[in-house]
């Protein structure tokens, strides 16, 4: 069998104990055959498992693993005690339970992401179980005025400024309630102004002709329109707000599993602080942001302007805001362990002095130590002083919001990164898009972020990470470039996902929750151009008149201009996920040959750091590569 098959195709084999055996799988996967299959224990050459007895005394389930070595073949055997014992030989290759544990384990990493992550989401909880949020929420609002134009940008600054210190998903789950009651409160406000206006003082005087004639008056006004008008303003304001969450969600380390990810796997290169990456990136979220607002709201919600009495509103949001009460003794506490822990996680390793880990020798204790001391606190506290017995956090609260599933779906990515690392998967990608022999480096970073923009659309944006960012490092390692020069566009276009509920959790929440389609979603983010808006006029015009031959032709011209605006929409957005990050490519590719004095410098312990090093000394990216670790 094994003289007959083809060579190279990577065949998988599976057998059972009466054909397997060691000389066997050695034959098959030299001829590129791997295989896998329970084995008779005396066929095993050169594996000492324990005995039948020994596994039985250790009870039903328990097993002994071995890797070995046979003519340059790696086999690795597995016994384990069922009803019976079973004996498995395999020459499969891929990441073994204990690789994975030690790849992330304390002594191996510098920080570990998955118990980051789940104290951020614990002190997310907190605020919640205090009503923080909903505080901020109502000042920003009340603050910000009472149009339309004024609610919309409220909710923007109040979307991004909860999304900074939550998680963008739970920041989804918290502004859909308080956008829905806006929007009924505003409707009520406007149909009570209506019903005044149509039926006031006069009607007390001659109320037979002025209900009639007020009656027609109200008729006119089309009651279903002004109801349509409404549910589309809710609409702009649901996508806006998950625009905001998505987009602003990269500003710093706890707005989404990301920036974990991304954390995480650019340790591997330089370590990354909450400083510097807020340093990095808040300025991206917030022009992404401005950004998403400006064409919302001139493409939109300018359209939809109504006429209200903006002191009902404010007293509206007044009321709410006044119902929360005085801020409560928990509220002051979550304020001031945030505030500590913020400050904490920006000088443990600061850019332009030591840190207070340097200061008092505490190297050992990272920003998942800090995040658990809080985490602690919080425990700890009491709600108030009259009931002393509940606490600011309790397990059962804890256990009840927290997103287990999310957490087994991330350390599920990560664990996938590593089989695509010891399986080769990332160096097969690497020499797939090397034979596309593109030539400069700006040409690959196109490439890399359309992928990325892509991919994100159609799978979760934290597994695209997952997926992507290993590659990328491989490829700038290959092909002798700056790994941040990659890393920094994928980073940011796996947060574009902004149409189809399964690329992100936001979207999905504003679907369920906030009964937004996926047609929505995609009409505004494909702009239409203003010429096709006139053709649309026209049509209409044109139909309305009886000319179905100007019509037809003006159909077909929206038809092609529809086309041709998503295609220029997806470029743009090609270009806006890449081209924030050019600037830091033009830094890490100088001029001239650096000086003497240039490489007299230790090793960066900050990513801004590096990044500031490029850009003054305008360094090579060889010099670079031995301050990032590499090789």
């Amino acid at each position: 069998m094994a003289s007959i098959v083809p060579r190279g195709l990577d065949y998988i084999l599976y057998f059972d104990n009466w054909f397997c055996g060691v000389d066997l799988q050695v034959v098959l996967k030299k001829v590129g055959i791997s295989s896998v299959g329970t084995v008779r224990e005396a066929r095993l050459k050169g594996c000492k498992l324990p005995s039948d007895k020994d596994l039985k005394k250790k009870g039903r389930g328990s097993y002994m693993e071995m890797a070995t070595t046979f003519e340059g073949v790696s086999l690795r055997a597995v016994k384990w005690f069922d009803n019976r014992p079973v004996t498995l030989l395999s020459t499969f290759a891929s990441a073994s339970p204990e690789q994975a544990v030690k790849r992330f384990d304390k002594k191996t990493r510098t920080t570990n992401t998955v118990l980051l992550t789940l104290a951020a989401i614990m002190m997310s909880i907190a605020i919640e179980t205090t009503n923080l949020h909903k505080r901020i929420a109502l000042w920003v609002l009340l603050q910000c005025g009472q149009s339309l134009r004024n609610i919309m940008a409220g909710y923007t600054v109040a979307t991004f400024l909860i999304t900074l210190l939550l998680k963008n998903s739970a920041t989804a789950d918290i502004m859909v309630p308080v956008v829905d009651a806006t929007v009924h409160e505003i409707h009520y406000i406007y149909m009570k102004d209506m019903y005044t206006q149509c039926f006031g003082a006069d009607a007390k005087k001659r109320p037979s002709v002025s209900y009639i004639a007020n009656a027609l008056k109200l008729d006119d006004i089309s009651m279903r329109q002004i109801t349509t008008r409404f549910i589309k303003i809710r609409k702009v304001l649901l996508i806006m707000v998950a625009y905001t969450a998505s987009l602003g969600s990269v500003g710093t380390l706890s707005g989404t599993i990301t920036n974990y990810v991304t954390k995480m796997i650019v340790t591997s290169v330089d370590s990354v602080t909450f400083l510097s990456w807020a340093t990095a990136f808040l300025p991206v979220a917030f022009l992404e942001v401005l950004m998403a607002f400006i064409v919302l709201y001139f493409m939109h919600m300018r359209r939809l302007a109504m006429d209200f009495k903006k002191e009902d509103v404010h007293d509206a949001f007044l009321v709410k805001y006044r119902s929360l009460g005085k801020i409560t003794a928990a509220e002051k506490v979550v304020v001031v362990v945030l505030a500590v822990v913020f400050f904490l996680w920006s000088t443990r390793r600061a850019v332009f002095f030591k840190g207070w880990a340097n200061w008092f020798h505490m190297s050992a204790v990272d920003d998942t130590s800090v995040a658990f001391m809080a985490v602690a606190v919080l425990f700890a506290v009491p709600m108030s002083s009259d009931n002393l017995q509940k606490r600011i956090l309790s397990w059962s609260v804890v256990k009840h919001k927290m997103a287990w599933g999310m957490l087994l779906t991330f350390g599920g990515g990560l664990a996938l990164g590593v089989a695509s690392e010891i399986t080769q998967l990332s160096a097969e990608f690497v020499v797939v898009i090397e034979s596309l022999n593109i030539q400069t480096p700006l040409q690959m970073q196109v490439l890399i972020s359309l992928g990325a923009a892509t991919l994100t659309e159609f799978t979760p944006n934290d597994a695209a990470a997952t997926m992507l960012l290993p590659v990328v490092i491989s490829l700038a390692c290959k092909l002798r470039l700056n790994p941040l020069y990659l890393v920094f566009p994928v980073c940011l276009s796996v947060t574009q996902a902004c149409i189809f509920p399964a690329s992100s959790s936001v979207i999905a929440i504003i679907c369920d929750e906030g009964h937004v389609t996926t047609k929505d979603l995609f009409e505004r983010r494909h702009q239409a151009t203003p010429l096709i808006h006139a053709c649309k006029r026209r049509e209409n015009r044109s139909r309305k008149y009886g000319q179905r031959r100007l019509a037809r032709v003006l159909y077909v011209v929206q038809g092609a201009g529809f086309r041709a605006d998503r295609l220029c929409a997806r470029a743009l957005r090609a270009l806006a996920t890449f081209g924030v990050t050019v600037a830091l490519a033009d830094w890490a590719r100088p001029t001239s040959p650096p000086a003497a004095d240039d490489l007299r410098r230790q090793r960066s312990s900050d990513l801004l750091d590096l990044l500031y090093a490029i850009y003054r000394r305008r360094q090579h990216l060889s010099q670079v590569y031995p301050v990032l670790g590499l090789q």
